[in-house]
């Protein structure tokens, strides 16, 4: 597959180069037919033809990207690069004009000189700049919706091979949390402005990709123009029922007329792991565990010896007394990962293209992964290639063809449960068994080569040395095909300014399992066998046991198509007119679209099988009136099968209005200091339809196999049988939600400083969820009704500046958001107190009991007035509750909201650098706050599932520590029901934090040098990612993750170098 498609790349680069090479006027002059002609009559030349060549910046001197470069007066020209280099061909006399959005035009005479420097001064008002939004574009002064971006250069700066990790601080109101660091599967998790309803799962946004519903996240930076978020309702009404989370627009680049520009980046990095618990050695780990059990029981034997303590002190026999750390043995300190890409875009004013490969490797932090048949360490390569072309076919009609194609493999531990990552073999049970088996369990390897295994007491009795080299290994085929076809008709012979649209696109997404294993599927003490050492005998030798195992030496395989793949057709089709009549601007638009999704996989009649079906129709009208006062009116009409006839279409509209403050005279003449200021504000309303793992609302669910009923004396043997799905409900219909935003836009003293600052508004009305209420002893599976209501309020502050200072460029960037959300109605049962109620709440709180200090003594113990109802013997060392209720006894009705919400209230980023001659620096600091998560089992409590025990654990209480202890007395096997384990204060945890996110240190050489090599540009450059985190609450898990166990792979810091050339 992937040599398929570099071919394809190669070829289609060739016949582009091929072509451009022989229309370039470089080309031309080898033809005396294509020579420039003098003026003079005697034919001697008084204009000469030559190449100029330079660099365009901006006004703080870094390199501007996409400026037009044309002589006056002639078509054509070429665009500056993404280091702001360009070459043309012109005679001495000709003006060159230098054009881009939001730049004055700077014009500069040719005159001999061979190379130029441009420093490009931006329009003091800024009004012309292009924002994307929904369906179309606009400018910035006439756009009344709440929407931020950032473009590609911002992104590039990241070392990451997913783009929704590159997304992080950048964009006030998105929240991005990145769940895990696996290479392939590290995708983040985004949420615009919070969450407006009851399950996280329905409550992320539309992604959008070229106008169409596609996944971003391996799309190659390179390809990127720019990513826009839609915030209000103003921007999102269009979108209708997918419009209420938000909506994240990616913009793939596109050709321009010009010569050819090739460019090529490559990139190298090394990972390391992130965050990793702290556990203690053999020596503390046997010395608590005997505290504990004796803390149990005071007449048990304690498991640990003193001359086995005395081994484990002082390491007398690595095998007889074994000290493993665990992370040490099997995450390498570093790893390395790779990725090239080469670009090249061009045209003429008849057609124009932008071709893009690239090829990306990541590769795992396991260690020692390698046996005789299997390497199982994880590891992620993907190429992608992309091709945009546009063609003008006549003066009025414009045709697009977009193709796109990425091919990503992905290697990791063989994992069972139908080739799930997180059954047998995924990141989290890896991480599992890591964190769990205790460092002198057993030795990885014995003496004489044989695995080792446990001769203690103990629950972990898998190897996980061996689980590596001889398990088996599980590979993961992506294969995305993504092709649009776009007509664009000019129908100014119907009526001047009209156009039609149509957009035709096909998506294909395949995922296949390539299981390669030894023994039985799922059986993992079918592969290798075990043995301990248990002594040694009167000759020296060891004493070796079998503990567990079986050699099975058949290596066999299966594979299958995930459930995730599909493919899927969505047809667009829209009139657009826009007209000017003296101060009056307006624009209409009227658009349908249509998608339907097919399930690759589908093998059965269930209703997850059948093809997805929405369609829609928009409309937008806008009003402008003499670039001051500006109105929009949005609607979108939406179809969904999810609901029965009379209920299936909603209608949802929006109106939004601005004012451009600073175009009134009072403020040109009054306030010179003020650039640009404008006023915006918008109300409307979006919908949502989506339920997580349920269709068709208003029809009986599928019948499914269940375990059925007991007959007779074998209690234990059930009868299967049927078990009847969700039942349906009538008049189940679309979520509702209300959204107003009003925003202030300001720049003073040209784009010195700028200001954006937005308010927002958001109810949610008619949340589609299951009744909370109805008693389990129903025996049904409950219907899905309109039962909610959320609110949503915050708001966002972004602000930036760029100052020269001599010869030094300094500017600086910030962003503040806060969302906050209530539960205004859930069906839930009626609380006995009020501070039981998870109305009136946040979404994600959490409940737990509010710990008062230790009992100190037996005597505390006994003459206590509260009754704990909890599992295992009350003693000194263990927590105190606070009775909430009054009524002596510490039960459910004494659980109160402890800590903040599990989704961040507040996010924030901060960005500065500075830029000299040739030299670049630049840093990005992203955090968030106003969020908490409970941690337990492994990563919590000491010798859970006979597991580890961390360095906290050791200041926990005993009796000649009562004064000063942080943790309650140990116990040899912590349940979730006992005293000190239940879901409390003690146990929910800060997770705010700040990470420096980025940092880039870069060097464009000199012209000098890069005209010697022959280039059009040089870039060098070092930058890392997740350089530094700092976290009040959590010391040792990634605050990002929510995972309370710690089972799963870590984010990674990443140190990368990189070169950038143009030709």
């Amino acid at each position: 597959m992937k040599k398929n498609y570099l071919i394809f790349f190669v070829v289609t680069v060739g016949l582009l180069a091929h072509n451009e090479i022989n229309a370039s006027p470089l080309n031309k002059l080898k033809n005396p037919r294509h020579q420039p002609m003098g003026y003079g009559s005697d034919k001697t030349f008084t204009r000469v033809f030559i190449s100029v060549s330079g660099k365009v910046v901006d006004e703080t001197g870094q390199p501007l990207p996409g400026v037009s470069v044309k002589v006056k007066g002639k078509s054509g020209g070429v665009q500056t690069s993404n280091d702001g280099r360009f070459i043309i061909n012109a005679n001495t006399g000709d003006i060159l004009q230098f054009m881009s959005v939001g730049y004055k035009t700077i014009e500069r005479e040719v005159n001999g000189q061979e190379v130029l420097k441009i420093r490009m001064e931006p329009q003091q008002n800024d009004l012309d700049a292009v924002v994307v939004v929904g369906y179309g574009q606009k400018t910035k002064a006439t756009n009344v919706g709440a929407l931020s971006s950032i473009s590609t250069k911002e992104l590039k700066q990241n070392p990451v091979t997913n783009l929704s990790n590159a997304l992080a601080g950048r964009l006030p109101g998105l929240i991005t949390q990145q769940r895990g660091g696996e290479p392939g599967r590290d995708d983040a998790s985004l949420l615009i402005r919070g969450i407006t309803t009851l399950s996280s799962a329905s409550a992320a946004p539309l992604v959008l990709v070229d106008g169409v519903e596609r996944p971003f996240s391996q799309i190659d930076f390179n390809e990127v123009e720019s990513v826009s978020i839609l915030k209000d309702a103003s921007a999102t009404a269009v979108f209708g029922v997918r419009g209420a989370n938000g909506v994240v627009l990616v913009t793939t680049r596109r050709g321009t007329a010009g010569k050819a520009s090739i460019s090529m980046s490559a990139n190298y990095g090394l990972q390391s792991p992130a965050r990793l618990p702290n556990f203690v050695g053999s020596y503390d780990y046997a010395t608590l565990r005997n505290e504990a059990v004796l803390n149990d029981n005071p007449n048990a034997v304690v498991p640990y010896t003193q001359q086995q303590l005395d081994g484990y002190k002082n390491h007398s026999d690595p095998f007889l007394y074994p000290d493993v750390d665990y992370y040490k043995e099997f995450l390498k300190e570093f790893t390395p990962q790779s990725n090239v890409n080469i670009n090249i875009k061009g045209g003429s004013n008849i057609a124009r293209y932008f071709v893009s490969g690239s090829f990306a490797d990541q590769q795992g932090i396991y260690k020692n992964t390698k046996g005789d048949f299997f390497d199982a360490n994880s590891r992620f390569q993907r190429f992608n290639f992309r091709s945009n072309i546009d063609i003008n076919a006549t003066k009025t009609t414009l045709i697009s063809v977009n193709m796109a194609a990425i091919g990503g493999v992905k290697n990791s531990p063989y994992a069972t449960s139908g080739g799930s990552v997180t059954g047998y073999g995924g990141a989290g049970d890896m991480f599992s068994g890591l964190s769990r088996t205790a460092p002198n369990e057993m030795n990885l390897l014995n003496p004489d080569g044989t695995y080792g295994a446990s001769n203690r007491p103990a629950k972990v009795q898998r190897n996980i040395l061996g689980d590596l080299r001889e398990r088996g290994v599980t590979k993961e085929y992506n294969s995305t095909v993504e092709i649009s076809v776009v007509a664009d008709q000019k129908l100014d012979f119907i009526l001047k300014g009209l156009s039609a649209k149509a957009n035709l696109a096909f998506n294909s997404y395949y995922t296949q399992f390539y299981n390669t294993f030894r023994g039985n599927s799922g059986d993992i003490a079918s592969a290798y066998r075990r043995y301990s050492v248990d002594g040694i005998d009167v000759n020296g030798q060891y004493i070796y046991t079998q503990r567990t195992g079986t050699y099975n030496p058949l290596i066999s395989t299966n594979s299958f198509y995930a459930d995730g793949s599909n493919r899927n057709f969505y047809l667009e089709g829209s009139l657009f007119w826009q007209g000017k009549t003296g101060k009056h601007d307006i624009t209409a638009l009227l658009l349908y679209n249509q998608q339907r999704k097919t399930n690759n996989t589908a093998t059965s009649s269930s209703l997850t099988d059948w093809p997805f079906s929405r369609m829609g129709a928009v409309g937008r009208v806008t009003y402008g009136y003499d670039n001051k006062y500006f109105a929009e009116v949005n609607a979108g009409y939406n179809g969904s099968e999810n609901f029965q006839d009379g209920q299936r279409f909603g209608f949802f509209p929006s109106f939004s209005a601005g004012w451009l403050i600073s175009s009134e005279d009072f403020i040109k003449n009054g306030l010179p200091a003020i650039t640009y200021l404008k006023l915006r504000g918008s109300i409307g309303q979006v919908g949502n339809d989506a339920v997580t793992g349920r269709r068709f609302l208003y029809y009986n669910n599928a019948y499914s196999s269940g375990t059925g009923y007991s007959f007779g004396l074998a209690q234990g043997s059930a009868v299967g049988g049927l078990v009847e799905g969700a039942i349906p409900t009538n008049g189940v219909s679309w979520e509702r939600e209300t959204s107003s935003n009003i925003g202030l836009e300001l720049n003073l003293w040209g784009k010195k400083l700028g200001l954006v600052a937005d308010v927002f508004y958001k109810k949610r009305v008619d949340i589609l969820t299951t009744p909370a209420s109805t008693p389990v002893v129903a025996g049904i599976t409950l219907p899905v009704q309109n039962i909610g209501q959320v609110e949503n309020k915050g708001f966002e502050i972004e602000a930036n500046t760029a100052h020269q200072i001599g010869s030094v460029n300094v500017w600086v960037r910030g962003n503040f958001a806060f969302a906050r959300n209530k539960i205004l109605a859930q069906d839930e049962p009626t609380p006995r107190y009020e501070w039981m109620a998870r109305t009136g709440r946040s979404v994600g709180q959490s409940w737990g009991y509010l710990t008062d200090g230790f009992y100190n003594n037996q005597r505390e113990v006994d003459n206590r007035t509260i009754q704990a109802y909890f599992s295992g013997r009350l003693q000194p060392g263990d927590f105190k509750y606070k009775d909430i209720n009054g009524d002596g006894m510490i039960n459910s009705y004494d659980m109160v909201p402890v800590g903040k919400p599990t989704f961040p209230e507040i996010t924030y980023g901060f960005s500065t650098g500075f830029s000299w001659k040739g030299l670049d620096v630049s840093v990005l600091f992203a955090g968030s706050g106003n969020t908490s998560m409970f941690v337990s089992n492994e990563v919590a409590w000491e010798f859970f599932n006979g597991g580890k025990v961390l360095e906290y654990h050791l200041n926990r209480w005993t009796p000649g520590t009562a004064a000063t202890a942080t943790y309650p007395r140990l116990s040899s096997d912590p349940q979730g029901t006992d005293n000190n384990y239940v879901d409390s204060d003690f146990w929910i945890r800060d997770a705010s934090f700040i990470r420096l996110k980025n940092a880039e240190i870069g060097y464009t050489f000199a012209d000098g040098l890069v005209k010697k090599l022959r280039l059009g540009s040089l870039r060098c450059y070092v930058n890392g990612q997740n350089l530094f985190t700092y976290s009040k609450g959590i010391k040792y898990l990634d605050p990002e993750n929510r995972n309370s166990r710690g089972w799963y792979y870590p984010q990674s810091v990443v140190y990368n170098a990189g070169l950038s050339v143009n030709f």
